[in-house]
């Protein structure tokens, strides 16, 4: 893999882990594996640092919390508090947790390029519905948790950047919320179309993912814009199904991809 990537000319490779939360702790140990240091080496060799990029949330404020105290967590539409994702995003003391982990975190994996891309639960329908957080839109949640996320990670980092992702639920401008100095903008649209380029008039979803992603920009302008694109998922073309079809994105697809993303200003693109 390594010198296919440095073929391709790409310069960074992330890493993360597969079942979360309960993974976490496997992927701080491969550091140190025999795998990890060939993997490390190989890497800088080449010139390709690496970063760590996943949804962390239930790790940084474990579920089993819980059980003592249900108002650290998340209340769902019908006014249930629940551990099933995430968590209150008006608790100090569900943040004080989260500050004190993520800087943990951030020592344990630490960052080859200082981009921390930790990100809240992979869910579709995942805040708080709480009366302190009901007026919040889930992309004011996630820019305070992008915010937050970067405020913990500089007390030991200091020049770290965080990403504020704009993913499912979060493809909208956030309304009241600003980031932070140090808060990049991630697009990561993980349900558009792939027989067609993201620019492509004739695609129905699309346009409507180009459309967010310009409002994004407008909304954003001030902070850079960095892109997750799905071409090379081959879990998601297959439906995450074993086993993996072959991957359907045609090369003229990127290429349009890459020239549309350019034009709107990304200063780094993923796959």
């Amino acid at each position: 893999w390594v010198p296919a990537i440095a073929r391709a000319g790409l310069n960074t490779l992330m890493l993360h882990a597969v079942h979360l939360p309960y993974d976490i702790h496997d992927l701080i140990g491969f550091q140190d594996s025999d795998a990890g240091r060939i993997l490390f080496k190989a890497c800088g060799d080449h010139g390709i640092r690496i970063e760590y990029e996943m949804h962390t949330a239930s790790y940084l404020v474990p579920r089993i919390l819980f059980r003592k105290n249900p108002d650290l967590f998340r209340m769902d539409a019908r006014g249930v508090r629940t551990p099933d994702c995430n968590f209150c995003v008006s608790s100090e003391e569900a943040w004080d947790i989260f500050d004190r982990r993520a800087q943990k975190l951030a020592a344990d994996l630490p960052s080859q390029t200082g981009r921390y891309l930790l990100f809240a639960d992979d869910v579709s329908e995942g805040v708080c519905h709480c009366p302190r957080c009901a007026h919040l839109s889930p992309s004011d949640q996630g820019m305070i948790y992008a915010n937050r996320l970067l405020r913990a990670i500089r007390r030991t980092h200091p020049d770290a950047r965080v990403s504020y992702l704009a993913y499912q639920s979060t493809l909208l401008p956030p309304e009241s919320e600003r980031p932070e100095d140090g808060v990049f903008l991630e697009f990561a649209p993980i349900r558009r179309c792939y027989r067609h380029a993201l620019d492509d008039p004739d695609c129905a979803i699309n346009r409507e993912h180009r459309r967010a992603l310009e409002k994004l920009v407008a909304s954003l302008k001030h902070i850079p814009l960095h892109v997750t694109e799905y071409w090379l998922d081959a879990s998601r073309h297959s439906g995450w199904r074993r086993p993996a079809e072959k991957i359907p994105v045609s090369m003229d697809i990127i290429r349009r991809d890459i020239a549309s993303y350019a034009g709107l200003g990304a200063s780094s693109i993923a796959t």
